[in-house]
């Protein structure tokens, strides 16, 4: 359970085949480091040592590099990488791993043998799915997963208690037998668990992201987004000209033409300030010889300095 409350640091960090087998290394190096420390660390009975063997194994040392590695199958999977050549290095890989389990060495630990070659098997049947393996009822399976795997220490603890688990012989054929009646109880808690706290915990935190991200959004365009020019003299009319001048800017700049929209800013908004307060003394004289804007009830009309009719240009 600890690995999930580090798993979303770790995938922020992994960008490339480079940075996770810089991690792949340190988790080997660590679980060699934590088999060395951990007999040193907890002193029990002779008797009792087998407890120190199981922990150095079940602990999150122990288990990084098994997290790794399907990490490792996710990464290669979702960069698409050439399906032939999963093929050749996956499916080589897969028999070395499989001869590896079933003839294991002393040197490399079981239980990372395992986990390689079911990570390897993955890959190869997520590019290659068969109807044996990928159906409705695998498919089910995927999605209670998770939760299959938080309830299953409970069910077989109940089993031990109840006295199931000593029924199955100490064979092979009891050990199959012995994991497969687990199976159904085991899927059917996780069915109601996945239904009513897995599956709504996981509505419920994809609607806490969406709106973090769009406070992040909002603040972000409120910081970024420029501000529309006021008249310094709190004429109406005058700011009206000035929004517009900066809407039209705005609009240049998305273009592309941010140098010439600036450029012409200045010249807007001065040619805005002429026409808004005209000449000095053309407020007391009359409309024909006004230079500023023509106001007719609700319709403000703009006649720019030398655009005016032929007999002031005469």
């Amino acid at each position: 359970m600890s690995f999930y409350f580090i798993l979303p640091f770790l995938l922020s960090y992994i960008k490339s085949i480079k940075s996770f087998l810089f991690l792949f290394i340190m988790s080997l190096v660590l679980y060699g480091l934590n088999l060395l420390l951990v007999p040193h660390l907890f002193f029990y009975p002779e008797n009792q040592q087998y407890l120190l063997q199981n922990f150095s194994v079940w602990n999150i040392l122990g288990q990084l590099p098994i997290f790794f590695m399907g990490i490792l199958s996710y990464f290669i999977y979702t960069k698409n990488y050439p399906r032939r050549q999963i093929a050749i290095i996956g499916g080589m890989l897969f028999v070395v791993l499989l001869t590896l389990f079933l003839y294991p060495v002393s040197i490399i630990p079981h239980h990372l043998i395992a986990g390689g070659m079911f990570s390897v098997f993955v890959l190869l049947l997520a590019h290659w799915p068969t109807r044996l393996l990928v159906n409705r009822i695998t498919t089910l399976v995927g999605k209670l997963s998770f939760s299959m795997y938080l309830v299953q220490f409970a069910i077989l603890q109940l089993f031990r208690q109840l006295g199931i688990s000593g029924l199955f012989p100490q064979s092979n054929l009891g050990s199959i037998l012995h994991f497969l009646c687990p199976v159904p109880v085991v899927a059917f808690v996780s069915f109601y668990l996945y239904r009513y706290i897995e599956k709504p915990g996981i509505a419920q935190g994809r609607r806490l992201i969406e709106m973090f991200e769009n406070d992040v959004t909002r603040n972000t365009r409120m910081v970024t987004a420029p501000q529309a020019p006021q008249s310094s003299c709190g004429d109406p009319i005058q700011t009206a000209v000035l929004n517009r001048t900066h809407d039209a800017e705005l609009q240049r700049s998305r273009h592309g033409k941010c140098g010439r929209g600036l450029q012409s800013r200045g010249q807007g908004i001065s040619v805005a300030r002429r026409l808004t307060d005209g000449p000095p003394g053309s407020r007391e004289g009359s409309d024909d010889q006004q230079s500023g804007p023509r106001r007719s009830g609700r319709l403000t009309t703009f006649q720019p300095a030398g655009q005016g009719s032929d007999r002031e240009r005469q």
